[in-house]
């Protein structure tokens, strides 16, 4: 019964200083319906990378979503692991990254990490893990599975972007 507004800040402070507009404003540099900073991402004529945000919290899911598509990404949601997993091995060819969080109904990060990690298709797509587990040995099994990148929750927007540019070589 509750309203909640999410502002992305950075976004508001930069259309204050006339830097740069909310994607669909009148007057943005989105309003053609790319999103903005998609240049950074991907330049005129190559192809986009696409990845799979799985993660079961809404909230959290559409922010990471929104971040990574105004870096210039194309991405593909998933409610859970399970989900997750169904999406990654349908789609040919395979998704450039994979974010999955730990905890989630279904099937958990870890398991889906091991399971796309048994394929052919995604024995070396990068996979970042953000979640809230911040323990070492959370850590340490997110490695075993075989993750890149580890993220702790809450996320700082510019770490996962950078990790994202940096698995992918951009």
């Amino acid at each position: 019964d509750r309203c909640v507004i999410i502002l992305d800040v950075p976004a508001v402070v930069g259309m204050a200083r006339g830097v740069a507009s909310l994607p669909g404003t009148v007057g943005s540099a989105g309003s053609g319906g790319a999103p903005v900073g998609r240049a950074a991402g991907a330049e005129a004529g190559a192809a986009v990378p696409e990845v799979l945000l799985v993660e079961d919290s809404d909230t959290i899911r559409e922010g990471m979503k929104r971040l990574l598509e105004q870096a210039g990404y194309r991405v593909t949601e998933a409610r859970d692991g399970a989900e997750g997993i169904a999406l990654a091995l349908a789609k040919k060819p395979p998704f450039d990254l994979v974010s999955t969080d730990v905890m989630m109904p279904n099937v958990d990060g870890y398991e889906l990490t091991r399971r796309l990690r048994e394929t052919r298709e995604y024995h070396e797509v990068p996979i970042v893990m953000v979640t809230s587990r911040a323990e070492k040995i959370d850590r340490i099994r997110g490695f075993d599975v075989g993750v890149d990148e580890y993220i702790v929750k809450p996320l700082d927007r510019s770490e996962l972007v950078r990790a994202v540019r940096k698995l992918l070589g951009r």
